[in-house]
């Protein structure tokens, strides 16, 4: 017969959890705005958390959400700083066109062929 899976394991979409294993979750947020879940899992099925433990984890909770609110603002500023470098290297590109053609006609083919 196969083991029940966890209510919240499937929501989460978590495979492979039986009900009976013991886990606690606790919601990553800042302020009212929620993050993620951290869930806690034990193998030894006959193991509890004691009300200490989940006081420790919803105090470590926020440091996680700003950890990873913070990892998240990160990988957007260097995509960001990337898509900025790109456009800086076709701008200085089209500067170095205008010192070098005579007229504007090859300049402007340039750029068009640079931005598209």
């Amino acid at each position: 017969m196969g083991q029940r899976m966890h209510p919240v394991f499937k929501i989460l979409g978590l495979r492979h959890r039986a009900a009976d294993q013991p886990a606690t979750f606790v919601p990553l947020r800042i302020g009212e705005a929620l993050f993620g879940v951290l869930g806690v899992f034990s193998n030894d099925r006959f193991h509890y958390y004691s009300s200490n433990d989940i006081r420790k984890l919803y105090s470590m909770a926020p440091l996680i959400a700003m950890a990873q609110k913070n990892a998240k603002f990160y990988g957007d500023l260097k995509s960001r700083d990337l898509e900025n470098n790109e456009r800086l290297k076709m701008f200085y590109e089209i500067g170095e066109q205008f010192k070098a053609e005579q007229g504007l006609e090859p300049v402007f083919r340039n750029v068009v062929k640079l931005v598209s």
